[in-house]
């Protein structure tokens, strides 16, 4: 079969025309796969008796040289974030006691007490852009804070 592909591709019958010729004999290949089997048996498309020549590497000349360094600026370091004050010098408000089901946007979802036997929340209102009242705000971690959007505000 590869020798007569190889004789229509000489005789210059397009790879679309040897593919539907083979699906006539029964035998599927799309036109692609007779350009690939052409390339790797290296006969060229121009004409018989030219093929391509097989690809010749250069040889190793010893150690690559290393690249002109580039003279880039390094970024400067990013500030550091004001220190927060310690848990016990802030005023914690009293919990409301919202059920954590009932926390709605504008609401801290600060969780007060442990959640496996009081799921409430602390239910204060919350500043903008933020998930925790003013009080919580200043002991949550940043990480948390940064990650939290609205859904109302996803919307717009």
């Amino acid at each position: 079969m590869v020798e007569r592909v190889k004789a229509l591709w000489l005789a210059g019958v397009s790879a679309r025309s040897i593919s539907a010729t083979l699906a006539a004999e029964g035998i599927a290949r799309s036109h692609s796969s007779v350009i690939g089997r052409m390339r790797r048996e290296n006969v060229s498309f121009q004409g018989p008796g030219a093929s391509r020549p097989p690809l010749a590497r250069k040889p190793h000349e010893g150690p690559r040289k290393a690249p002109k360094a580039l003279v880039v600026k390094a970024p400067p370091p990013p500030p550091k974030p004001a220190p927060r004050p310690a848990a016990s010098d802030v005023l914690l408000p009293e919990s409301r006691r919202v059920s954590i089901l009932d926390v709605r946007d504008g609401v801290c979802r600060w969780i007060a007490g442990d959640p496996r036997l009081d799921p409430t929340a602390c239910g204060h209102p919350a500043d903008l852009g933020s998930p925790y009242c003013p009080a919580h705000r200043t002991v949550a971690p940043r990480s948390r804070e940064a990650a939290y959007v609205p859904a109302f505000r996803k919307a717009a």
